[in-house]
């Protein structure tokens, strides 16, 4: 029996993120760790966490990071059959170098290596294969950012293309996500183009530091006055979000609550926009209620380890005793001891170990290893 739950379709860049393991200058970090990113393919991700059918509509090089990236992809449930691949042009990434800061935090700073990859040669035909097109047109929503339009001429060429071609039925989801370095010599153009694809998006979100850049204003209710069209408008910052659905309003603050991840493999490590930091995984988090208090409650007297890349929130746990993690020492999550069933398990194995060897007594000068 067909889905006929609503489609959503992420339509941008795809890229691998290569964090320094330890803080301090590229030339001197041996390790890097590898994950998925690209402000589209992370909301991807955070929508189908939330229970949406998802899908991506990109392009990568047919190389080992390209594979990555669209297994990340079906690992989270997202459908990767509209990301093209390309047997010249590569997959682009960017290699993140983090630096201390006197108060503890780590700031990142990223090298990008994008030009001519595969995204970058996204185009209006890009849109009109079979694959595509028929996502597309069963689609409820399209999701898009103002870095597609930055990446190339007929990348911008296709975004036009998506918001001309409306569909009565389907919603434009646009972020924002402004990228200086993407727009370098041009920047006056790039304001121009991602305030016009505001205007004609249906949903418009943004951060609070993005508008007053690009907008002149960071101010919520004025950016409703400049973009009264999208039925929805969110502008967030890092003590919460005001949103717009029409005329009516909803302020909310931001949870002081942990993430973590349940493996290396599980999720990327967050750029400016990713999933933690999008509606859907605002919404997602905020339902959690009782775990997201209990998980506040643990991070109260936490710090976040300045070895850690940045976003992966591994967190040093200030708390002591025989049942919790050392001071300082690196946790996740706190675990429950079972000290009592362990020192039974051990005491077993040694008695049938001694048996074993004939003896139920414990040699003299020799432990009871030497004898298994």
């Amino acid at each position: 029996m067909p889905d006929t739950t609503p489609l959503a379709v992420c339509f941008g860049e795809g890229m691998v993120a290569l964090v320094a393991a330890t803080a301090g200058p590229l030339e001197g970090c041996r390790t890097f760790h590898r994950s998925l990113a690209g402000a589209e393919w992370n909301t991807a991700i955070a929508l189908a966490s939330a229970g949406i059918r998802t899908s991506v509509l990109s392009r990568v090089g047919d190389d080992g990071f390209g594979r990555f990236l669209t297994a990340e992809l079906r690992d989270h449930g997202v459908d990767d059959s509209a990301v093209e691949v390309d047997g010249d042009a590569p997959t682009g990434l960017y290699v993140k170098e983090l630096s201390a800061r006197d108060d503890g935090a780590v700031d990142g700073t990223m090298h990008y290596y994008r030009a001519g990859s595969a995204a970058a040669a996204i185009s209006p035909q890009t849109l009109t294969t079979p694959v595509a097109s028929a996502l597309l047109a069963e689609a409820a929503l399209v999701h898009t950012s103002g870095i597609t339009p930055a990446l190339s001429a007929s990348a911008l060429a296709a975004q036009e293309a998506l918001f001309t071609q409306r569909h009565p039925d389907r919603l434009l989801s646009f972020d924002l996500n402004w990228r200086p370095a993407l727009w370098r010599g041009r920047e006056e153009e790039g304001r121009r183009i991602v305030s016009d694809f505001a205007g004609r998006a249906d949903i418009v979100f943004c951060t609070r530091t993005d508008a007053e850049v690009v907008f002149g204003t960071s101010d919520p209710r004025r950016l409703r006055s400049l973009f009264p069209r999208p039925r929805y408008l969110l502008a967030t910052d890092p003590n919460g979000a005001v949103a717009f659905d029409g005329t009516e309003t909803a302020d909310s603050d931001a949870l002081d609550a942990p993430w973590w991840r349940r493996s290396e493999q599980e999720t990327p490590s967050r750029p400016a926009s990713s999933p933690a930091s999008s509606p859907a995984c605002r919404s997602r988090e905020a339902s959690r209620g009782d775990t997201a208090s209990r998980r506040a409650r643990w991070s109260a007297p936490a710090t976040t380890s300045t070895d850690a890349p940045a976003g992966r929130r591994i967190r040093k746990v200030r708390c002591g005793g025989a049942r919790g993690p050392r001071r300082g020492s690196v946790a996740a999550r706190p675990r429950p001891a079972r000290r009592g069933a362990a020192r039974r398990a051990r005491t077993a194995r040694r008695r049938g170990r001694a048996e074993r060897c004939g003896s139920t007594s414990r040699p003299s000068g020799t432990g009871i290893r030497a004898h298994a």
